[in-house]
């Protein structure tokens, strides 16, 4: 892409900006360590092209045991993996009166909650800190189920973004699973934000308002009768599919129940990995 950009006295420059073929990965952790690494194994075991991970840490990031140090020291090996630090926010009921003050969409005013805007906040701190052709963004609570790159990247040549689900309440594609290429985002001035309904939510806007195309996958959350296809025994979540192939599985909010949730996820995605065969197409 180029930029030109004017600077006083009237000068012009042309700035060239390479992308490099790969993906950014794109991964907020608010306490979740157990899920993150499950998250990153998936994206390590079914990701067959070159990509980054970026982890950014929102809550306690300057003490010695916070979950900043902590991720820092589990993938200090692993150059593929770049831990930031993100926003500081306290561990709080994410239903309480204290996490919906006053955060109120530009477009819709739909209220928001500071999980939501400081979700997009660290979003984008990973955002700025790569340089992939392509960037995903990726719950801590999903994790892959099979290869899909082949099949999905080609999707984004005739649309702006590709979501695993649509939410019907507020009507916008959720970015659980969200991928689209960096240059159409930054030349629309896309970057993740609050504008919209919900977190990204801006992009479902945008596509509408400009008759541009977006694709939602088939996915068991839009489409009950596709439960039935769950690979993971767990119990909440939804699962997305690409070619009719389950190649995603996102949780729903399972970081944020009891314990009991945690141990039966990392149970069964473990024991998901460690299976000789898996799903092809």
């Amino acid at each position: 892409m180029v930029y030109t950009k004017q600077l006083s006295g009237f000068i012009k420059i042309r700035v060239i900006m390479v992308f490099k073929n790969k993906i950014d990965f794109i991964i907020i952790n608010f306490y979740t360590i157990p899920f993150i690494e499950l998250t990153v194994k998936s994206i390590f075991k079914y990701v067959d092209c070159s990509f980054k991970i970026y982890i950014i840490n929102n809550g306690e990031n300057e003490k010695v045991d916070s979950d900043y140090h902590k991720l820092k020291e589990i993938y200090k090996e692993e150059d593929s993996v770049v831990v930031l630090p993100g926003i500081e926010q306290k561990l709080i009921d994410p239903t309480s009166e204290n996490d919906m003050r006053g955060f109120i969409c530009k477009i819709d005013g739909r209220k928001v909650s500071i999980a939501s805007k400081n979700k997009v906040l660290a979003q984008n701190i990973g955002i700025e800190c790569g340089n992939g052709k392509y960037i995903c963004l990726l719950d801590s609570d999903a994790v892959f189920l099979d290869k899909w790159i082949d099949k999905i990247l080609p999707l984004l040549e005739s649309n702006l973004f590709i979501s695993h689900r649509w939410e019907p309440s507020i009507e916008i594609a959720r970015e659980q699973f969200m991928i689209y290429k960096r240059n159409e985002m930054e030349q629309y001035n896309l970057q993740p934000n609050i504008h919209y309904k919900d977190c990204s939510g801006y992009l479902t806007y945008f596509c509408i308002q400009n008759n541009l195309n977006f694709k939602i996958l088939d996915n068991s959350y839009n489409n009950s009768q596709l439960k039935s296809e769950h690979i993971l025994d767990v119990p909440c979540g939804e699962q997305a599919f690409i070619n009719k192939i389950p190649f995603l599985y996102h949780y729903g909010r399972g970081s944020t129940r009891d314990n009991t949730y945690v141990d039966i996820w990392i149970d069964k995605v473990t024991n998901y990995f460690n299976k000789t065969g898996k799903l092809t197409q």
